[in-house]
């Protein structure tokens, strides 16, 4: 007779656990994705304003909207969303930049080490494109 109970109880506990615990697992879940959801876009908003500013400079327009509260936005937004590859990029290239005229950096082989950073970062990682693809995508007219 305790066999008997002992299996009731535990077939009643698990009618009970699974159902909470497999609803408790997927909104957990859920919540992860959604967080990601929100931190990729977030990273992919980050390196659109780091791209509107170098296609601004290697484009040679000064319409840009290049000020230090943007470009102290611009570095906040890598130091939470930016690998430290893109960051340590992105810092070679201020310390070019800081020392004179915008126009006269050599940005090219910066831009193309960055936007190759930025597509493994954003799920590329066994991507083809090498520098030299992205160079001639950039100069050919």
């Amino acid at each position: 007779m305790n066999i008997e109970i002992v299996t009731l109880l535990l077939t009643a506990l698990n009618i009970l656990i699974i159902p909470f615990l497999l609803w408790y697992l997927n909104s957990r879940t859920t919540k992860q994705i959604e967080e990601l959801k929100i931190k990729n876009n977030l990273k992919i908003q980050t390196y659109k304003k780091l791209f509107d500013i170098f296609n601004s400079i290697l484009a040679k327009d000064n319409s840009a909207n290049w000020n230090p509260k943007n470009r102290i936005d611009l570095v906040t937004d890598l130091l939470k969303y930016a690998p430290d590859e893109i960051v340590n990029k992105f810092a070679l290239f201020w310390n070019e930049a800081k020392k004179g005229d915008m126009e006269k950096v050599n940005l090219s082989a910066l831009y193309e080490k960055i936007l190759l950073l930025i597509r493994e970062d954003l799920g590329h990682k066994n991507s083809k494109i090498d520098r030299k693809t992205v160079t001639e995508l950039l100069l050919s007219k």
